[in-house]
């Protein structure tokens, strides 16, 4: 059953939103990640789920703008690496948006790669964190993984790094 707007907000489900001129643009996570482009001085929208536009996902956008969630970023011309660069600034909230990316990410990446990315960009977002209360999200995460992707030379290496990361985090 599809979610509405305010109740994906609500859930944190929205990634990120920027506003540039008299337009939003957003990622919201809603069993894929969908981007969307909102023209606030006409109305008119896109969002890359099957519905194209003037869906819940554009919806949750507003939302967050109504509620101030979103960020502007004075001469970065691409709306991702505005949101990029403001979630790495802030490495809770990046952190918190990069864990539920993975958990999504999980369920669909076929080859393991980019949930192997994300798991880096974690660890690395957690150590500037200084938080070791995270390792535990990341390494729930990673069973998940290793159950996927056992025999992957890469399984072994993210095992490495979350285990040097969460020493790393109790030296603190």
């Amino acid at each position: 059953m599809p979610m509405d707007g305010g109740l994906l907000y609500s859930l944190g489900r929205v990634l990120w939103v920027v506003k540039k001129g008299d337009r939003l643009f957003g990622k919201v996570l809603d069993g894929y990640p969908y981007f969307q482009e909102v023209d606030l001085s006409g109305g008119s929208s896109i969002c890359t789920c099957p519905k194209g536009g003037d869906c819940e996902h554009v919806e949750a956008v507003l939302e967050a703008f109504r509620r101030g969630f979103y960020f502007e970023c004075a001469g970065i011309e691409a709306p991702e690496a505005c949101a990029i660069e403001m979630l790495e600034s802030v490495p809770e909230l990046g952190l918190r948006t990069v864990l539920l990316e993975l958990k999504a990410k999980l369920e669909s990446d076929e080859s393991g790669s980019e949930s192997a990315r994300l798991f880096l960009e974690a660890l690395e977002l957690a150590e500037k964190t200084g938080d070791p209360s995270v390792i535990a999200k990341i390494e729930a995460l990673f069973e998940e993984y290793a159950l996927t992707f056992p025999d992957y030379q890469l399984t072994e290496r993210l095992k490495s790094r979350i285990e040097l990361t969460k020493r790393r985090l109790m030296k603190g």
